[in-house]
């Protein structure tokens, strides 16, 4: 225990042994000064300093618990620290241990104008199983605030934040860092009531046989970023961002993806999925539901020439607002194989787009849904749609006479064959004429 009303300077490492809680009471701050002694460990060929953490490295830490601590690193070189900023740094650290917990802790001024390959933590948990962050934050860190990195198994992050950091508020991924070797596969993560000023990020990494999975991420208060190769993912009431799925970094393959109740105000879309990067995005089983946008962005969004996505599903989703956007935009070079959209509801535009050139929708297929009486079901702009069903009834590109409410069922999509490439919607008498083009 440690028990303090003011700050103090620390010079070298606190190590925690098995079966310890080591709780810091009071307003107790460590600072950290440029000259100093702390430890230094190397996992995975990188060596990262430390300032708080478990003892055994050796893969038997069991039953450790860090609890209440302040630390500030005093590494921001525009408050006249001359830490060198690019070493590998960890101020708050659990690593290989079971039944761990990091509780109420803060880090802050981890070296914050690093660069490259290092990477920097305010906390940090690696390599463990069934252990836990809660209420841990990181601000103004090199890289990101706090991170379960390497081949955690069943392991959570619970009400954490970070800001002002590098690059990542909160992030799950693989180990990484100057001089390390790059990996760790991890299975059964949960991200609970986290955010910050950046993002949430997932990030898989190896080959696309060798998946990260069973992640949840769930009430999280900013935009939630998935990247490399994952698999089984649920990403639940998120508010304030979008899920973001881009190839900025590696190929991005993900075979399940799970979103439910995403409200956003500030992204193009709810789920946005692109690479402009030549990197490749496959994405495979997306289920969208429970989304509504009061605002002028669409429920989808995929685009970029080498992306991909099949077998996506749309249900109890909505588009309410005014604007050049519906539920669903496929564009710059895009193909989404089988677009299902059920029990949705597009009131004031167009439910589905094929913008750009190069951009492909195989197929589409809508059922029980709320579909505008006065704009086009899909619009096509200069991309391409093979076939679209409304209710089992209607085919794209179908034969037959000009339009006529009378010969066409109500939902179908037919061809004027006096103008080749020129589709309408056939809806209910109740609409002027019966038929509505299909911008092409």
């Amino acid at each position: 225990m440690f028990s303090s009303s003011e700050t103090v300077s620390w010079s070298e490492s606190v190590r925690v042994p098995n079966n310890v809680k080591c709780e810091a009471w009071g307003d107790f701050t460590i600072e950290i000064p440029d000259s100093h002694n702390l430890d230094s460990e190397t996992v995975r060929g990188a060596s990262y300093d430390l300032v708080i953490a478990n003892k055994d490295f050796s893969g038997s830490g069991a039953d450790v618990a860090i609890e209440s601590f302040s630390v500030d690193y005093q590494g921001d070189p525009s408050n006249g620290s001359s830490k060198t900023q690019d070493q590998n740094t960890a101020a708050v650290w659990l690593h290989d241990v079971s039944d761990g917990v990091v509780r109420d802790c803060t880090a802050q001024n981890v070296l914050p104008d690093a660069s490259g390959p290092s990477r920097q933590f305010g906390v940090l948990l690696s390599d463990s199983t069934d252990s836990a962050v809660i209420d841990g934050e990181g601000n103004n860190t090199g890289y990101e605030g706090v991170g379960l990195r390497a081949a955690n198994q069943g392991c959570k992050a619970i009400r954490c934040r970070g800001e002002n950091n590098r690059v990542h508020s909160v992030q799950v991924g693989y180990w990484t860092g100057e001089g390390a070797t790059l990996g760790g596969v991890f299975d059964d993560i949960t991200l609970r009531d986290c955010g910050g000023d950046i993002e949430v990020a997932v990030h898989g990494y190896g080959a696309a046989s060798e998946p990260s999975s069973n992640i949840t991420v769930e009430d999280c208060s900013t935009t939630v970023a998935l990247l490399g190769h994952l698999e089984n993912i649920d990403v639940e009431d998120g508010e304030g961002g979008c899920v973001d799925i881009a190839g900025t970094d590696n190929d991005t393959v993900i075979d399940g993806l799970n979103v439910h109740h995403q409200e956003t105000d500030n992204n193009e879309a709810a789920v946005r999925i692109y690479d402009f990067s030549g990197n490749v995005i496959d994405i495979d089983n997306l289920n969208i539901s429970g989304t509504h946008m009061n605002v002028d962005k669409q429920v989808l969004r995929v685009y970029g020439s080498t992306v991909t996505v099949r077998n996506a599903w749309l249900s109890n989703c909505s588009y309410n607002a005014a604007g050049s956007v519906g539920l669903v935009d496929v564009g710059a070079g895009a193909t989404a194989e089988t677009l299902y959209l059920r029990g949705v509801y597009a009131n004031s535009n167009e439910a589905v787009w094929a913008t750009d050139t190069g951009s492909l929708i195989q197929r589409v297929v809508f059922s029980d849904s709320h579909l505008s009486d006065t704009f086009p079901t899909v619009a096509f702009d200069s991309g391409t749609i093979n076939s679209v069903i409304i209710d089992g009834k209607g085919e794209a590109a179908l034969a037959g006479a000009a339009p006529d409410a009378t010969n066409w069922q109500t939902g179908d999509i037919v061809e004027d064959t006096d103008n080749a490439g020129t589709l309408y919607y056939i809806h209910d008498d109740s609409v002027s004429g019966g038929a509505s083009q299909i911008a092409t």
